[in-house]
């Protein structure tokens, strides 16, 4: 999936809290997750990005992500526009998100993240909208649009 375009990046309001008082209950319950799937954001948005991988994104993918047929010719062809237009990473700035309330599928309750992380590459800067699933108690990528700045 690819989004370029000139729109207006808004960041999560909801950041990740680092205090161990809560204000809800919901609050208690999305810590560990939020801590678990920020981690997860910055260990594999460095490997992805730092020179457009194809094969990293493709092992963090979610299921539905790699049952699309049309979604790993998509992500080679995006990847290498990417690195034409943007270059290889020279710096990652961090990301900000948070897990959103469970939600009752089909197959179970899953949990579901959105997280903005912030690159600086050769060729200019890019924001990395991130949608991650949690799948057999691990995070993976649902889905991904790159906006240059």
């Amino acid at each position: 999936m690819l989004y370029l375009g000139p729109d207006e990046i808004t960041l999560n309001p909801d950041l990740l809290k680092t205090s161990n008082s809560f204000s809800s209950k919901d609050e208690a319950m999305n810590a560990r997750p939020n801590m678990e799937s920020k981690a997860f954001v910055d260990r594999v948005v460095p490997l992805i990005c730092a020179h457009w991988d194809v094969t990293e994104i493709m092992k963090e993918a979610s299921a539905s992500f790699l049952n699309n047929k049309n979604e790993p010719a998509n992500t080679q062809a995006n990847f290498k526009k990417f690195n034409d237009e943007l270059g290889p990473m020279t710096a990652y700035k961090g990301c900000e998100g948070s897990v959103e309330a469970p939600q009752l599928g089909a197959t179970g309750q899953k949990l579901y993240a959105d997280y903005l992380a912030q690159l600086v590459f050769q060729k200019g800067e890019a924001v990395l909208d991130l949608k991650l699933v949690q799948e057999n108690d691990q995070w993976k990528i649902g889905r991904y649009y790159v906006r240059p700045k």
